[in-house]
Parts: structure tokens; sequence; C-alpha cells
């Protein structure tokens, strides 16, 4: 078999779950190799991604620091993510807001990410550059006229604006304590939160499971748990034990599942029940998986009953134990 044809079909494996187009997926799929490419990446971008994931997954009540920088707010835009070896789009319809959740400065803060500055800022499509990491990624609108965008210097037509750290742009002393204060990572576990992040808006062909944006559940995902707003993230550790805690969609099993599936997930990883809750295992790393309903209940089977029991009108007492479902 040809290494293009071996490359399409690996492709096309890929972009039934990541919700790429084909053409989006060859790009980021290793010609000739059967590896959808999700995981095979430089070390800038793996150190990128793992960032990446510490600020999205910290917010509200849960969250631990980096919660203040407001990448959390990610989850709330429909978008997929297209990761190449050396580059990573997100791809939205609204890619200036999902841009300015990224990198615009807030009423109390210089900065959102620590380091992250704007290469190019438009419209369509902004180019970020991360400078402790010194790997790049790109926020674009859907279609193929961003797919091989690079933008190495402000593309005609960039916006300047006050608020948006541009590449000339030194890090405050503010931005070089809150990077340091990011807890430090193993080789693996750098890999693992990475291919979390990379996998945070998977869904399943047959339906069976979703990551989907970490926001509402699909409505053709089965029991799935329902989004709980307010409730928080938090993505904290160090070394090689990380606890990823949380209530609400997804359900654990569906992130374990975009880890360690045999078709999109990272190779080697496996998950195991530890207690209440679920283990992911990546080389020497470990990433404890708390859902906090499942944690009380002790079971996502029991959450279920108790979902399903609320829509009986007879049976709302068991709303006691805990479980608030938003409308």
């Amino acid at each position: 078999m040809s290494s293009n044809s071996v490359q399409r079909r690996t492709a096309r494996s890929r972009s039934r779950y990541t919700g790429e187009s084909l053409l989006e997926a060859q790009v980021g799929v290793p010609r000739a190799k059967e590896d959808h490419g999700l995981d095979a990446c430089t070390p800038q971008q793996q150190a990128l991604r793992a960032l990446l994931a510490v600020a999205v997954f910290n917010s509200d009540y849960l969250g631990a620091p980096p919660r203040d920088w407001g990448a959390h707010i990610l989850n709330v835009y429909a978008f997929h993510l297209s990761p190449r070896f050396d580059d990573l789009h997100i791809v939205t319809d609204v890619p200036e807001n999902v841009a300015n959740r990224l990198i615009l400065s807030g009423f109390e803060h210089e900065y959102r990410i620590p380091g992250m500055r704007a290469v190019c800022y438009g419209p369509d499509h902004t180019r970020f550059w991360h400078v402790p990491t010194g790997a790049t990624f790109l926020v674009r609108s859907r279609g193929r006229a961003g797919m091989r965008l690079r933008c190495g210097l402000p593309c005609s037509g960039s916006w300047q604006a006050k608020d948006v750290p541009m590449l000339e742009h030194p890090m405050s002393s503010v931005e070089r304590s809150e990077w340091g204060a990011v807890p430090p990572m193993s080789t693996s576990s750098l890999r693992l939160l990475s291919g979390l992040f990379t996998r945070m808006a998977l869904r399943s062909p047959d339906r069976s499971w979703a990551t989907a944006g970490w926001h509402f559940p699909p409505h053709d995902v089965p029991d799935a748990f329902p989004y709980q707003a307010g409730a928080g993230k938090m993505l904290w550790g160090s070394g090689d034990h990380w606890t990823l805690r949380w209530k609400g969609f997804p359900n654990p099993e569906f992130v374990a599942t975009a880890l360690t599936d045999p078709t999109i997930g990272m190779k080697s990883a496996e998950v195991k029940s530890v207690g209440e809750d679920l283990v992911v295992f990546y080389g020497s790393a470990q990433l404890r998986l708390v859902e906090e309903n499942r944690s009380v209940l002790g079971s996502s089977e029991e959450v279920l009953k108790v979902l399903r029991s609320r829509k009986n009108p007879s049976l709302r007492g068991s709303r006691k134990r805990g479980l608030q479902a938003e409308p």
C-alpha cells in the first residue's frame, strides 16, 4: 500500500473523531504511518499543549490559581482542534472571540496566559506565539483558506490593539512569576497532559462517548452526565502525579476512553479503577479523574440512576444526594 493511501486511510479515521475535514486531518497525520498524529509533535508543542491543559482545566471555585488566567472560557465556544507536528489549530466559527479569550487583557490582569503573544491578530485568524515554550498555534475560522497559514510576521490587515500583547512585548515580572509557579511535569506527564488537551473536543463515531469541548453533552450521546455550570474544574499536581477534578459532563469514563481508545487514544495508556475514581496511567505518569458526582455516589451507574429518577416527579427525593443538573 502506498504511503499516500496509508495516510489518507488514517486521516479519515482520525477525522471521524476530531471533527476535522479530511484535508485538515491529513496535514496532521505522519506520512506512511498508521499513527493518528494527535501526540506526534515537537517538544515545544508538547510543552505548550500541556500548559494549555492547565490553563483551560482550571476554573471557578474548584480551580487552582491558573483559573485567574480566564482561558477556561474556551469551552463555551464550538470548536475543533487540528494538531500538527509543529503547530496546533483551534478551528471555530468565531475566531475573534476565541482569540480574545486567550490573549485579551482583562480588568484585573495585563495578560491571559503568561508569555502568550500575538504574531498577527485579525477577524478571521490570530497566530499566537508562546514565549517560554517557543511554540506557536493558530485560532482560525472554518474552511480551507486558513489550513496552512503560518504567519511568521503580521499579515496584511492585521490589527493593532493596545490591550493585545504582540510579539515584541517583553514578559513582565508578574508573568515570569506566574509562569514559574506552574508545577513541574515529568516527561510522561507532559505527554499525558498534552494528550488530554488535544482530546478535549472529540466524539466517537458510534456516539458511545464524547468530550465535546467539555460543555453541553451532545444530544446523540446516551447516558451523558449533564453540564453543570459554575462548578468549575481543577487540573493540578506535580511530577508524575496529577488530578483532574470537575462536576458533570463529560463522564469520567468518556475522558478515560478518549485517552485510551484503541483508535484515537494514546499508545500504551491504560485506565484502572482506584477507589471511587478512574486513573489513567501513561509511562510513569498517572492522572486521577475525579468527577464529583461519581465520587459522592460511588459509581457512574448510581449517578445515571439518580438522573433517571429525577425525570419521575415521584422520585425527586434523590436530589438530596447532591446531583444538580443544569436545565
